[in-house]
């Protein structure tokens, strides 16, 4: 029979085992050439007179992880037999060395541990006539081969750990460990590691006990083990494994993260957030992508945690953006008290977490930024942890622009305003920063974008008026505070005015002939400027 003893389907019809019925059938597998008549195959047979095939099995006995012993009533005409096995699943038989045997009786030897086998025993004749194979009998000597019971086990004598498990992971140490078998091997265990899913193909690292702790590894880094028994005079067990984890992710401060794509970055972890996203039309205001969590009454809380960043000097500030905003339009903020957010700090990467604040929701509309000060993690590393928490509405919590970094020791100035603008002059202006600069600011314009690369016009005060600029022209403007021996603060902008258009002259002529300008500033009469809106030709005349 095929593919009823537990051998795979791609058997061959040569390879066909005996049944107990007076009719069998073989399968075709029209998928599988191989499945098929073999060429030339030919099957001749002789009514049997002498001997018979062997019928009746004991139990299989003496079963070790490597020997069994299988016997069989002789039957009638038999002086001798042919003995062969193979592993459950294969194809091909393998004959027993000690062929023929001449007692009812055979021990296989060098099997593998913990593997099933089936066998089949043929009779032979003094004169040399032969039997055709037996069923293949169970490990009880019952059993009629056509299912895939119809074989035995060996033992395991060197048996595996289990529940291979990490723990403690940081940017370059794990903690590995494991359950004993039973009974727990003699010499301990080998243990192996690697980045790659190979599984080892020599030796481990021998210890003792059923824990180790890793150190040496590479931070963001997925890494694989694999632990096996040590036996002593037994040998080995199978490898158990793999099992893996990642180390985490570190970075040094300065750090900020403003989500420029909606990759998540490495070392950032999200448990019910969402995110990065920039198509949440109720979080509209920031140019770039942010993290966000619907909170209602079926999803009350989410949280997130960013990479590690360390080691702290202990002058560093947290600092971040966040908005909340309605879940349906106008999509203004949530109420007073619908709910908060949590900010927690973990020194053990993420271990345990200590609460440094607690935001609840405030009323106020738009994007908001709060910092904390980081002064009493200096030498340490750090990771943070968010959690928003809901307790009515249905609103979203977003946040974005985290950074940790030590706050300048030159504030810059702050909302940049132009004003008084005219076709060649405008006032620009400046809130001064807390505390003021010791000697003022700088300032810097141009009618291109680029930021400063280098100094600027030094004045005392807040405001500046611009001179002999271009009419009709877009400019943009840069300033920042001089701290004197402090240095200079970073460059606050741009900010940008357009000039306005310059006025024309009495006389003046316009027929319209390359198209129409609506509102056009044609002269001063009087005291007024006077704006034609026309279609037809013009002249005006004093």
């Amino acid at each position: 029979m095929l593919d009823v003893t537990g051998s795979p389907n791609s058997c061959n019809w040569s390879d066909v085992v005996t049944g107990n019925a007076n009719s069998s059938t073989v399968y075709l597998n029209s998928a599988n050439s191989g499945v098929s008549p073999s060429s030339g195959l030919t099957y001749t047979w002789t009514p049997q007179s002498n001997p018979d095939p062997v019928r009746a099995f004991a139990a299989v006995s003496g079963i070790t992880g490597s020997s069994a012993t299988l016997s069989w009533t002789a039957p009638t005409g038999a002086t001798q037999y042919n003995v062969r096995y193979r592993q459950v699943g294969s194809c091909a038989w393998t004959n027993f060395a000690g062929n023929p045997v001449s007692s009812a009786t055979a021990t296989l030897t060098g099997l593998s541990a913990g593997t099933y086998y089936q066998y089949q025993v043929q009779a032979k004749a003094s004169g040399g006539d032969e039997s055709i194979w037996s069923h293949i009998p169970d490990a009880a000597g019952s059993g009629s081969g056509y299912i895939a019971t119809g074989s035995f086990q060996t033992t395991i004598s060197c048996y595996p750990p289990t529940a291979l498990t990490s723990t403690n992971i940081t940017t370059t140490t794990a903690d590995i460990s494991w359950t004993p078998p039973s009974p727990a091997p003699s010499n301990g265990y080998e243990y192996y590691y690697s980045t790659s899913n190979t599984p080892p193909g020599g030796s481990g690292t021998p210890t003792a006990g059923t824990s180790v702790s890793l150190s040496g590894l590479t931070s963001n880094t997925t890494y694989y083990f694999w632990v096996r028994s040590d036996c002593g005079g037994s040998g080995y067990s199978t490898w158990a494994g793999p099992a893996s984890f990642t180390t985490q992710a570190l970075t040094t401060p300065p750090w900020s993260e403003g989500f420029p794509s909606a990759t998540l970055p490495a070392g950032w972890a999200l448990s019910s957030y969402s995110g990065p996203s920039n198509s949440v039309t109720a979080l509209s205001g920031t140019t770039t992508y942010y993290l966000y969590k619907n909170l209602y009454s079926s999803a009350t809380t989410g949280s997130f945690t960013t990479i590690n960043v360390g080691t702290l000097a202990g002058t560093e500030n947290l600092s971040f953006t966040y908005k909340l905003a309605n879940f349906s339009s106008p999509y203004g903020p949530p109420a007073i008290g619908s709910g908060n957010f949590v900010v927690a700090i973990s020194t053990d990467f993420g271990a345990t977490y200590t609460d440094i604040a607690t935001e609840s929701n405030n009323g106020v509309a738009g994007w908001q930024a709060k910092t904390y000060s980081l002064a009493g993690y200096a030498g340490q590393t750090v990771k943070v942890r968010i959690t928003g928490n809901w307790t009515s509405g249905d609103y979203y919590l977003g946040f974005d622009d985290f950074k940790i970094e030590t706050p300048p020791s030159c504030n810059p100035p702050s909302a940049l305003t132009s004003s008084n603008i005219t076709a060649t002059t405008a006032d620009i202006s400046w809130t001064p920063p807390s505390p003021a600069p010791s000697n003022g600011y700088e300032y810097y314009y141009s009618t291109s974008n680029t930021p400063p690369g280098g100094s600027g016009t030094p004045t005392a005060g807040t405001s500046v008026s611009l001179l002999s600029l271009t009419s009709n022209t877009t400019y943009y403007f840069w300033v920042r505070s001089d701290c004197g021996g402090s240095g200079y603060s970073t460059w606050a902008g741009p900010a940008s005015f357009k000039t306005a258009c310059s006025p024309g002259s009495i006389p003046f002529t316009e027929g319209f002939e390359s198209g129409y300008t609506d509102q056009t500033a044609v002269g001063v009469v009087g005291h007024s400027r006077v704006w034609l809106g026309l279609k037809f030709g013009l002249q005006i005349v004093p």
